[in-house]
């Protein structure tokens, strides 16, 4: 029965709007932006949060299991503070890698994905605690 719900959804999806059996049935855990560009799913600290100094932790959702992901951090005139290349899909950073008190930061993590897509979670800033 699930089967032939899953064939009757894809006959009857428009065909420029695809979506793999894994995404259709898990329900992916990447987005498509309105230029149909692929998303990371930034999960932590979202857009705008005000976290502690001493230790922040990125979050974001796995796009697929061979991802390679390019984690970022910015200051407020776009210098880079940290990038690392990482398969997993968190990573910490404290004020001895550079934060400060009450200083505003943007993160990014761009991914490399299988048969040479990419995917972003865009720029996502934060604030640190004073």
């Amino acid at each position: 029965m699930a089967a032939a719900a899953v064939v009757a959804f894809l006959l009857l999806r428009p065909s420029g709007d695809v979506m793999s059996p894994d995404q259709l049935l898990r329900g992916g855990s990447q987005g498509v932006d309105a230029e149909g560009v692929s998303q990371v799913i930034a999960l932590s600290p979202v857009e705008g949060d005000l976290v502690p100094a001493d230790s922040v932790a990125f979050v974001w959702r796995s796009v697929e299991p061979e991802a390679l992901y390019r984690f970022t951090v910015t200051d407020r005139n776009g210098d880079e503070l940290w990038s690392s290349s990482i398969a997993d899909t968190m990573a910490t950073l404290t004020l001895t890698e550079g934060l400060r008190r009450g200083g505003e930061y943007f993160w990014y993590v761009d991914a490399l994905l299988s048969e040479g897509r990419s995917a972003t979670t865009g720029i996502q800033r934060f604030r640190t605690e004073p």
